[in-house]
């Protein structure tokens, strides 16, 4: 009983607000796809998949992992690969780093800059890098840690 009082509300815990980012990231990818912006809402939608995996809420889950699927595919990965790279950093990045620093506040962030840093690893191995892609992801990454900065 004692679990639930200080268990931390977060707003992805709700199924509206997951099938409303689902929506949110298909709309939005589809768009920015077309004039400039790839990979738009990644962050976010892996913040979500971590709060998921964190309050066991696998149903909604599914939303959230449709939303990834949905970025892979539009940005011409292999179907999963984030998906993959995303569990591989919160199942042994994170802890590992949470043992050396002792500060919670920034465990969002930092696996927000994580994610990113391996999502170019990934796209330089299956693509061209260039000065625009590193451009394109560092303003993904100040927005999606304004974002996540800005949520309750």
């Amino acid at each position: 009983m004692s679990d639930g009082i200080n268990v931390k509300k977060n707003i992805f815990d709700n199924t509206y607000v997951l099938f409303f980012l689902f929506v949110a990231v298909v709309v939005i990818n589809l768009i920015a796809s077309i004039y400039f912006l790839n990979i738009l809402l990644l962050g976010i939608v892996f913040s979500a998949y971590t709060q998921c995996l964190k309050t066991q809420n696998y149903y909604p889950m599914i939303y959230v992992i449709l939303a990834i699927l949905f970025i892979e595919l539009n940005n011409g990965f292999k179907p999963f690969s984030i998906l993959l790279l995303g569990s591989f950093i919160y199942v042994y990045l994170i802890p590992f780093l949470t043992r050396v620093m002792v500060i919670d506040s920034v465990s969002d962030l930092l696996q927000i800059v994580l994610l990113y840093i391996g999502v170019l690893i990934i796209w330089s191995i299956t693509n061209d890098t260039n000065f625009t892609l590193i451009k394109i992801l560092f303003l993904n990454l100040i927005l999606d840690i304004i974002i996540i900065g800005l949520a309750p």
